[in-house]
């Protein structure tokens, strides 16, 4: 558990009161401290809104040099970058308030700085650098004779001491925190890092005692981040014990706080003993669906602060970039006015016209140097653009299925996957389930970067449809996943992100019943059965934006599954766009459907083993010289 302290709830009417006096004019020092008040109110409701607030304080702060003033408004800054996953930047912050606390020489601020420091520390797994700041935070707090914080410090402590496994200075940390709760009752309690010690000695009954205390403590609190957790960790003793619908009715009460506040953490350890729940009565069907569940959840999360961390890292860097153009600049600036007086200085006597000419001759050396000064920074720049979007490409191919996977399932088979930069917005999706194997082609809105941002959204969406549903049929998953495309995108809301969205093509091939059942939005597949090419075309529709809303609205869901039996020896072909709207030739026209099927005939004529490299030849000769006009993916299987 991290503590934060002083954080208040959103109130509207306070919230609305407030603004109405800062609309009325005020003093400064009283135009900074409602600005402080208002952003406290949003700061876990609505973090923008809040940063908003904090931001017009902090500049009216700095206008008056008001150190005091800065130093909150920057803690207030950390806290809002820390709720919204962004640690080091919320860690820059929370650095910038120590240091001008320490200036002041507010210790009391500087402590609370320093622990929101560790805070962050510990959630980016450096546990014995946080532990090394939060020993710090308790000196001082015991010397301004703050129990209570100082007994809040050694909390952390005792969980950074657990998170290390070092269950003998995990000892030694709750020994200390009891003794705090018998000098002072209101500090943070002992009880539940004290049953862990019980959990380690095998001591259950003893860790339920403890785990109860504090979840009595915690409910009169209202903390319910710390009660879910509480209630998870009292659900894995009963489990130890084998007393199965104790834990069953914990893991439900766990369910209910973690889904009410969107706590993602602890969702990730309640899926974890849900599947061991499951596996120890026997049920391995589904402890293997609330494994899957698990690993789903935690790649996205991952991922998500994978992303977090490399946009604040191009952030600091764009950011730093500028400030040293300005600088160099002002510095260009001041040596030109020096040189320039220096010149007059010396060569007063000197004709007007020796005198252009000479300051001429500088300035263009001066700009020639500049250039290749720029020339430089522009070079390296690149190279981090490229060495960032190298990783990005990493990220993708992570979520990337490998072929090998397929093949187990489809011998015969081969996938062409060319982006068109380095990321791509198309990729690929299989997943066996049930004994079938579920197989996508997606096409998302856009190609490089901003295509890669979809296609990671659209494989965690996917993936978290077919997951949660029972339902194998492919109408059913493309409604479900054009749900989830407008919800996780804000569609509803947000006009600029409304038609953002995928194309995609999805399957589900039965070996048993030797059947297809297929769906597509706006991407069609192709059959060779009894050696005739048949076209099976798609809904006119992609997934995502809300004009296609409006359409589910009146029409429900617009999508058909179409089952399709084959035999032995047919061939199945799934794409995206990008071949057939590839310019070339002698014309520079795009490669059409029917020069599409051509190829795809060629490819049934020669072994499946050559498919790929003879659609990598095709490909290469009919573009000539012109660039990769879109990503191309092409999936195909001989039945």
């Amino acid at each position: 558990m991290l503590i934060l302290s002083g954080l208040s709830a959103q109130n509207n009417s306070r919230i609305d009161g407030l603004k109405k006096i800062v609309d009325r004019g005020v003093s400064d020092s009283m135009f900074i401290r409602l600005n402080i008040e208002i952003a406290d109110e949003y700061i876990f409701n609505n973090p923008d809104t809040s940063e908003y607030y904090t931001r017009r304080a902090l500049e009216r702060a700095e206008k008056l040099n008001d150190v005091a003033a800065m130093a909150k408004t920057e803690n207030f800054l950390g806290i809002i970058n820390y709720s919204k996953g962004h640690l080091l930047t919320s860690l820059e912050h929370y650095q910038k308030s120590q240091n001008l606390y320490k200036k002041i020489g507010d210790r009391s601020g500087s402590v609370k700085a320093a622990n929101n420091i560790a805070i962050v520390y510990t959630n980016l797994g450096e546990y014995k650098k946080a532990i090394s700041i939060y020993e710090e935070a308790f000196k001082t707090n015991m010397e301004l004779n703050l129990i209570d914080d100082a007994a809040s410090n050694i909390f952390n402590i005792s969980a950074s001491h657990l998170a290390l496994k070092d269950y003998t200075k995990l000892s030694e940390s709750v020994k200390k925190l009891e003794e705090f709760n018998r000098i002072s009752p209101s500090s943070i309690n002992a009880c539940f890092m004290k049953s862990e010690i019980y959990v380690i000695d095998n001591k259950l009954d003893s860790a339920l005692m403890c785990l109860n205390k504090s979840y009595d403590i915690s409910s009169a609190e209202g903390d319910e981040y710390f009660l879910a957790s509480i209630i998870l960790r009292r659900a894995e003793v009963y489990l130890d014990k084998k007393e199965y619908n104790n834990a069953m009715i914990d893991m439900g009460e766990s369910e209910r706080l973690f889904s009410k506040n969107d706590f993602n953490d602890i969702k990730l350890d309640w899926l974890e003993v849900r599947s061991r729940l499951f596996a120890e009565q026997g049920l391995y069907q589904n402890a293997f669906k609330a494994k899957q569940e698990f690993i789903t959840l935690k790649d996205s999360l991952d991922r998500l602060n994978n992303f977090n961390r490399i946009s604040e890292l191009n952030a600091k860097y764009e950011s730093e970039k500028r400030e040293a153009e300005i600088a160099k600049q002002s510095q260009l600036l001041d040596q030109k006015s020096s040189q320039v007086r220096l010149v007059i200085i010396i060569g007063g006597s000197l004709a007007v016209i020796l005198g252009v000419i000479l300051y001429n001759l500088m300035r263009k050396r001066r700009l020639t140097k500049l250039l290749q000064v720029q020339n430089n920074e522009i070079k390296v720049q690149r190279h981090k653009v490229i060495s960032s979007i190298n990783y990005a490409r990493r990220i993708q191919s992570s979520i990337l299925p490998s072929h090998a996977d397929l093949m187990s399932f489809l011998p015969e088979s081969f996938i062409l996957f060319k982006p068109k930069d380095i990321v791509s917005g198309d990729f690929y999706w299989y997943r066996e389930i049930n004994g079938k194997l579920f197989v996508a082609a997606i096409d998302c809105t856009g190609h490089g970067v901003p295509g890669a941002f979809m296609s990671l959204i659209a494989n965690s969406q996917l993936n978290k449809v077919i997951y949660e549903n029972t339902s194998e049929d492919p109408a059913f998953i493309l409604s479900k996943l054009h749900a989830e495309i407008i919800h996780i995108l804000n569609q509803e809301r947000e006009a600029q992100n409304a038609q953002d969205g995928m194309d995609i093509s999805l399957c589900v091939i039965d070996k048993v019943q030797r059947k297809i059942e297929y769906a597509g939005a706006n991407l069609g597949i192709y059959m060779f059965k009894n050696n005739e090419l048949v076209e099976f075309k798609p809904s006119p529709i992609s997934l995502g934006g809300l004009i296609y809303e409006r359409q589910f609205e009146v029409n429900q869901s617009p999508f058909q599954t179409e089952t399709i039996s084959y035999a032995p020896g047919d061939y199945l072909f799934m794409y995206s766009d990008g071949f057939c709207d590839q310019l070339g030739g002698a014309e520079g026209k795009k490669y059409n459907k029917s020069k599409f099927k051509q190829l795809l005939s060629k490819i049934k004529e020669n072994p499946i083993s050559e498919a790929s490299q003879i659609c990598e030849d095709h490909l290469t000769t009919w573009r000539g010289t012109v660039p990769q006009t879109d990503d191309v993916l092409l999936i195909g299987a001989k039945l």
